[in-house]
């Protein structure tokens, strides 16, 4: 749903002007536009042009962007040229992140960076509190300052916290996917993946994320 600027710079050093120069910038089918940006201008000598439209990331993916064509003439209307330019830029469309403020990542770690909801999971470097002692604390668990100070056995209260290492592993093999449900189903794994990896984000907690999936920018066997 975000909007990306993009930008055509075109250069003109010859001494003469360009009466008339027409811009096609081929966009990308599957966000929704059928038809190419264009728009006819008029360049002085010497002088340039810059060109801005915005593209809508309406669907996840990479799309390529280009390549810019340019069809141009002279004054006297003698000659018309035609430049294609090579270079191709993409955009890259984010998948959408589900919030998972209630997600609970079950941890096999004591000790952590996270409150957990579980009462074992204590962390001894945060002491909330005291209580007084009670038959089988350990004897590792007494604050013997605070004992002495109010007359009775008291015991060092802890937070419970957890480490979450957490693995995300996100398949995208098309062949281990039924036909009807391939693309409904890899974009589900993909928003599953994403959304949990932010709510790790916001946890600052490490994780990895792996997956089979292919970049189409950098796979040999991408062609625009």
């Amino acid at each position: 749903g975000e909007v990306s600027h993009v930008q055509v710079h075109i250069t003109h050093d010859a001494p003469l002007p360009v009466p008339w120069l027409v811009v096609r910038d081929r966009l990308p089918l599957r966000l929704g536009y059928p038809q190419p940006f264009s728009t006819a201008i008029s360049v002085p000598k010497g002088a340039g042009a810059q060109l801005r439209y915005d593209v809508r990331g309406s669907r996840r993916g990479v799309y390529p962007l280009g390549p810019v064509q340019l069809s141009f003439g002279d004054l006297l209307g003698l000659q018309d040229r035609f430049v294609r330019e090579r270079r191709v830029d993409f955009v890259v469309v984010y998948p959408k992140i589900v919030p998972l403020p209630a997600l609970r990542l079950q941890s096999k770690t004591a000790l952590g960076a996270v409150r957990s909801p579980e009462p074992w999971n204590e962390d001894p470097a945060r002491m909330v509190g005291t209580r007084d002692y009670q038959p089988g604390d350990s004897f590792r668990r007494m604050h013997w300052p605070v004992s002495a100070r109010v007359g009775t056995l008291q015991v060092k209260q802890l937070e419970p916290a957890m480490t979450v290492e957490t693995v995300a592993i996100l398949n995208l093999n098309e062949s281990e996917y039924d036909l009807s449900v391939l693309e409904v189903g890899t974009e589900l794994g993909i928003v599953a993946a994403a959304s949990i990896s932010q709510r790790l984000v916001q946890l600052r907690q490490r994780f990895a994320l792996l997956s089979n999936g292919l970049d189409p920018r950098t796979d040999e066997l991408y062609d625009p």
